[in-house]
């Protein structure tokens, strides 16, 4: 059973040794590997978000009709005059990724449309417009569908930064809209890069005005249960007219040609024509997420408005040149759900680099340091059980056979115990029986074949002694001597004689084996 125990243990040994050895390894490599993967940008992005109308800061705005539209079908209908009223709109904006992208590189492709859900009239009427589903470019006034458009762009895994593959803009998709190129597109828009720092330098690529605008820190919020930081990006006065490529008309509806009298400009005649380019304002304030670049809310307020151009005739009247007409203000706020989900988002994010930096490198080094430990201790005691099988001892008597100070090396420390006459035993602690015990372990110095001096010496001297004779060995052969005692071939005094002669010729046997080193030891059991 020791035996197999010490076998066991050579074999548990190496695999604890190479487990432990593995986990150490997985605890260092870990944080390094999956911590450069936390920081790019998975491909498998699909995000949907919601934003509706809210009150703007500091308005009177009624929160049913937080917004203010120019009505389409005043332009179209021969309208005397343009009328804005007050509505409730509806962004929706899907994310995804799509081809081309790859380990390095990816495409996001993000659809985006704003629809008008009820409109409050004349007389606090409340029409709700019907959405409908023709492809042609020109809808109907009354169409629900204020604006669309699908954006696809192009960025680096790691730093989340447009890197110029693809850049491009269909407005109104699913009409014969062209599609528009946007060449050197820098600002971040989708995604941020991880580990945004608020005292870092950021664009925010605004797609109404086409530029990127420069991002200034504000404070950092606690959104849905993320630090976020909270960023604020202002963008400049924009005539969207003059966003056209060079030799290019002026993209569609960014300029508008009607009467002075339907403007309502005053102090100029009523039936001149008077052509007023669209501009637009865009603040986004926009909340991210420091460690993945997670976007977790976003408010944006959009401004635009027809006023003349920046450069005018130089008899333009001013009351022309001082002129603006509404045509957009609202401010859309994600919802509820967008803003759980990206935060949900987010988290997932931080517990898988929490596992990597921390946890897989506590819990890895510890269960290694402890499996390394267990190996080395079950090689130790595999060996220990070869070297005490070598001497042809059982591995669970090994100790016995332990150096110690009052006993040399080789030799197990005298017996304590006494003999049931109360005699001192003399023998070899834990050796048993010394027949069928091949090779005793002397442990003397070693001999010039690499065994020890002891064992060598015995040997020789064995080979040099007579052979015993038949006396002898009926002698030693106690079952003779059974034999002679039953046939009643001795008395009394010839069965004591037969004893000490026996126990004569053991002694004798006893010195020869042992040598002249262990005569006293002898000696001394036979006096007592």
């Amino acid at each position: 059973m020791a035996v197999g125990r010490s076998r066991l243990a050579g074999v548990i040994g190496p695999i604890l040794i190479f487990l432990g050895a593995l986990l150490l390894t997985a605890a260092v490599a870990t944080p390094l590997y999956v911590t450069g993967r936390l920081k790019s940008i998975p491909l498998n992005v699909d995000v949907t978000s919601v934003a509706t109308s809210t009150v703007q800061q500091d308005s009177k705005a009624n929160a049913q009709f937080p917004s203010r539209l120019l009505d389409q079908c005043s332009i179209s209908n021969g309208a005397k005059r343009a009328v804005v009223n007050d509505v409730y709109l509806t962004t929706q904006t899907r994310t995804l990724v799509t081809d081309p992208s790859d380990k390095n590189s990816m495409t996001f492709q993000s659809g985006m449309s704003t629809v008008v859900n009820s409109i409050q009239g004349k007389g606090d009427q409340v029409t709700h417009p019907p959405l409908s589903d023709t492809g042609t470019l020109i809808k109907d006034c009354g169409d629900g569908l204020l604006q669309a458009w699908v954006d696809r762009v192009s960025v680096d895994r790691k730093t989340a930064a447009p890197d110029g593959q693809t850049s491009e803009t269909t407005f109104q998709p699913g009409t014969d809209a062209p599609t528009v190129k946007i060449p050197d597109r820098k600002g971040y828009q989708y995604r941020f890069p991880a580990n945004t720092a608020k005292d870092g330098q950021y664009s925010y690529y605004d797609l109404t005005t086409r530029s990127s605008v420069p991002m200034k820190f504000v404070d950092t919020k606690d959104v849905s249960g993320v630090d976020a930081l909270h960023f604020v990006a202002t963008g400049p006065e924009t005539d969207l007219a003059a966003t056209k490529a060079d030799g290019d008309a002026a993209p569609l509806g960014t300029t508008l040609t009607m009467t002075a009298g339907w403007w309502g400009i005053p102090r100029v005649d009523s039936g001149e024509i008077v052509s007023l380019d669209r501009h637009a304002q865009t603040t986004t304030d926009l909340y991210i997420d420091p460690d993945t670049g997670t976007l977790v809310n976003q408010v944006q307020h959009l401004r635009q408005w027809f006023a003349p151009p920046a450069k005018t005739a130089p008899d333009t009247p001013s009351a022309v040149k001082n002129f603006s007409l509404e045509v957009l203000d609202t401010q859309q706020s994600w919802n509820r759900d967008t803003i759980e989900s990206q935060a949900s988002a987010a988290k997932s994010s931080h517990n898988e680099n929490m596992l990597a930096k921390r946890v897989v490198p506590i819990v890895g080094g510890v269960l290694g340091i402890l499996a390394l430990i267990a190996g080395i201790l079950a090689l130790l005691v595999a060996l220990r059980g070869r070297r005490a099988v070598s001497y042809g001892v059982s591995p669970s008597d090994a100790d016995a056979y332990a150096p110690t100070e009052s006993a040399p090396a080789g030799f197990g420390a005298p017996s304590s115990t006494s003999s049931p006459s109360g005699t001192p035993s003399s023998g070899l602690t834990g050796t048993g029986s010394l027949a069928g015990s091949s090779r005793v372990g002397f442990g003397g110095p070693p001999g010039p074949d690499g065994g020890d001096a002891d064992t060598e010496a015995f040997t020789q001297k064995r080979a040099t002694e007579p052979e015993a004779d038949e006396s002898q060995t009926e002698a030693l052969d106690t079952s003779k001597i059974a034999e002679r005692r039953d046939a009643g071939d001795t008395g009394d005094g010839e069965a004591d004689e037969s004893r000490t002669e026996v126990l004569g010729t053991a002694k004798s046997r006893v010195k020869k084996l042992f040598g002249r080193g262990r005569k006293d030891t002898t000696d001394q059991g036979e006096d007592e």
